[in-house]
């Protein structure tokens, strides 16, 4: 097996220069190929679906992607809109019996970010509307400071697959993603491309007051079965929130 030449000494030049491609550039190169990861996993897909037919009037989707959550939605025959979760762009004037965010995206956001999208929530909700998140419990502590998990491997398909390693620093509340792709082609080149990301998880707590001080409350939480292979999540819920006037003194956690 050989290295395409022209390809292979980017990287190197790049190195030697202390440069490298975009920022936006390599942002993109991840989003497609987490894209394809996840396009398979029915992770949280039954339990949304579940809940989104407890409620009423259009559907608000946050973070589409590549549509994997859009695709069991749309034949619930219900108007639907897509926002990205930082709701930049035109504002929602919409009113919304039910606004959807999946794949634990919340709690990759900063702060500032999330609070934003909590208070956009709140403002475009039906009064009688619930906002679905699905959310890591990140209060769990492992017995170790830090998990390891061994390489691994996927195939995406027939010319290319990636390798995974992720440690979790239990004591931080951080998970660490580090992850190869490579492709070949039809001459018998390939090409490896390397993603790495810090991923802090945040306690439930804190996401509770975020949540309350923009006007939100959590009616309940709900348990979402997990593949025993997911590295890093002992627990992840489905959390059913409704504006503060409709909140209960005790959230109900479902078994």
């Amino acid at each position: 097996m050989k290295t395409t030449p022209e390809r292979a000494i980017d990287p190197i030049l790049e190195a030697l220069e202390g440069g490298g491609p975009p920022r936006v550039q390599r942002e993109i190169f991840g989003i497609r190929l987490y894209d394809q990861i996840i396009s398979r996993d029915l992770t949280e897909i039954p339990e949304i679906m579940a809940a989104v037919r407890e409620t009423h009037g259009p559907i608000l989707e946050l973070t589409s992607g590549s549509g994997r959550l859009t695709r069991s939605l749309s034949p619930l025959g219900r108007e639907m809109s897509v926002a990205e979760a930082d709701m930049t762009g035109p504002k929602l004037e919409e009113t919304y019996g039910c606004v959807v965010l999946g794949a634990s995206y919340a709690t990759l956001l900063e702060p500032r970010r999330r609070k934003k999208l909590f208070r956009e929530v709140n403002r475009c909700l039906a009064p009688e509307g619930r906002f679905l998140m699905s959310v890591v419990n990140a209060d769990h502590r492992a017995e170790l400071e830090v998990i390891n998990r061994g390489a691994t491997i996927s195939q995406l398909d027939q010319d290319s697959f990636f390798v995974t390693v992720e440690s979790r620093d239990a004591l931080n509340g951080a998970l660490h993603v580090s992850m190869s792709h490579i492709s070949f082609n039809e001459h018998g080149t390939y090409r490896s491309s390397e993603y790495t990301s810090d991923i802090a998880f945040v306690s439930t707590e804190l996401i509770e007051e975020e949540l309350s001080a923009e006007g939100l409350g959590v009616l309940e939480r709900r348990p979402i079965t997990v593949d025993p292979e997911t590295a890093g999540i002992q627990e992840l819920n489905l959390w059913v929130c409704a504006g503060n006037q409709q909140g209960q003194t005790e959230v109900e956690d479902r078994p």
